[in-house]
């Protein structure tokens, strides 16, 4: 297995900042999220982050059971990265905001010209279900404007299972879903959870086994992605270990200018009705959060 749990928390107060790179526990009507990437204390990364250090935790109710291996986000410069880089301090502490004891915001200074503000809110519901809403806001610190690209790559942990990962369906622009990018996910082994990964206003998605799609995003190379299976078992086979990636094209960004990407993940377990009508009632909790993260 290889999920470890991470053990540094830190509770939240309202509306309090601090030079802090580490993780904090975000908590909410029964459930929490652990904030981490690029250790396994969940710091923020300082240096070039691989997608395998990704790290985040995200339970329903209590902390034994957690569904979620890795969240984070990278960015690219088109026309001038030769590559996706991951958002990461680059000297000394990210600020960071506490609001309460559910969300969260870092500032993040990449480089003389790139800063990137990550805010993270959790909304539970009574240990059966839970929402995190969460967003990257791209600044364009430089005296010219540049055309950005941005993407957030997710590893499922369903049900604290590593290979039980199986995707039910995914949905484009057109497809009824308020032009936004939806993947679901289930888990073989346990019928009652359930997982639907948000891309708000997305270019594109990519679903695959979490070591390719992270190789992907982490590697030397421009990776684009075009609403693509890049090797997701599809339910009902058995699962595997599988991830999920947006990307956001953004065009060109005046010199001073920002650009925003957002998403939610919706984990739950209990299947609240049957079919469909689970999903559109989660569906119905990220909407209303949607907007407020």
């Amino acid at each position: 297995m290889k999920k470890i749990v991470m053990l540094a928390v830190l509770a939240g107060t309202a509306s309090a900042a601090y030079a802090q790179n580490g993780v904090v526990r975000l908590t909410d009507n029964g459930a929490s999220y652990d904030v981490g990437a690029g250790t396994s204390t969940g710091n923020i990364p300082v240096s070039e982050l691989g997608a395998a250090t990704a790290t985040a935790d995200f339970f329903i109710s209590g902390t034994s059971s957690d569904n979620l291996y890795g969240n984070w986000w990278w960015y690219r410069v088109n026309g001038t990265s030769s590559r996706e880089f991951s958002v990461r301090q680059a000297t000394g502490n990210a600020t960071r905001t506490l609001s309460g004891t559910n969300s969260v915001t870092y500032n993040i200074t990449v480089n003389a010209t790139d800063s990137v503000d990550l805010t993270f809110t959790l909304s539970g519901n009574g240990g059966t279900a839970a929402v995190l809403n969460y967003s990257a806001t791209f600044h364009n610190n430089a005296t010219f404007a540049r055309d950005i690209s941005m993407f957030n790559w997710v590893d499922y942990f369903l049900a604290n299972a590593d290979a039980g990962d199986r995707l039910v369906n995914a949905f484009g622009p057109g497809t009824g879903v308020n032009g936004d990018r939806v993947l679901n996910i289930s888990d073989s082994g346990n019928a009652a959870y359930g997982l639907s990964h948000w891309g708000y206003g997305a270019s594109a998605y990519g679903v695959g086994l979490y070591s390719g799609v992270g190789a992907q995003i982490s590697d030397t190379s421009i990776d684009n992605f075009t609403d693509q299976n890049l090797g997701a078992p599809i339910a009902p086979a058995t699962g595997d270990d599988i991830g999920g990636i947006y990307q956001w094209n953004f065009g060109t960004i005046a010199a001073g200018g920002t650009a925003t990407a957002s998403g939610a993940i919706v984990v739950w377990n209990t299947v609240p009705t049957p079919g469909a009508a689970a999903l559109i009632g989660l569906g119905g909790l990220v909407a209303t959060r949607r907007r407020r993260a």
